[in-house]
């Protein structure tokens, strides 16, 4: 028996082939924010001005006192996380949202555009 999840409107996707996406979507994920990592960590090297934790000033800014009283700041701190400021929370927070745009990406965004993948993916690098 086949699982079916909709995908679209009047398309169906079977949840084997949504798993299968879910994987490359990972994996390219991975790829892709371990090269901007070290082109990020190489950017000094090469007297290149580089933008490296935007997002998460912009998150911590934003949302910080929701991620206290909800308690996320505290069970972070309880497991004895790495702090936000520091590199192993950096490449963490880098990695988790790399990955995770990607999978986006691959699930929600990918099945709208058109044409052939490097054109979908053009068209999305267009997006703010």
């Amino acid at each position: 028996m086949v699982a079916f999840s909709r995908q679209r409107e009047g398309e169906w996707i079977s949840l084997e082939k949504k798993s299968h996406r879910i994987r490359r979507a990972c994996f390219a994920g991975l790829l892709a924010v371990a090269i901007n990592t070290v082109i990020l960590k190489a950017a000094p090297l090469l007297q290149l001005e580089a933008e490296a934790g935007g997002l998460l000033r912009l998150l911590r800014n934003r949302f910080g006192a929701t991620f206290d009283q909800v308690g996320l700041t505290g069970l972070w701190a309880t497991l004895n996380m790495p702090p936000p400021g520091s590199l192993p929370f950096w490449v963490f927070f880098h990695f988790s949202m790399g990955i995770g745009m990607a999978v986006f990406y691959a699930l929600v965004v990918e099945p709208f555009l058109v044409g052939p993948d490097w054109v979908k993916g053009f068209q999305f690098s267009l997006l703010p």
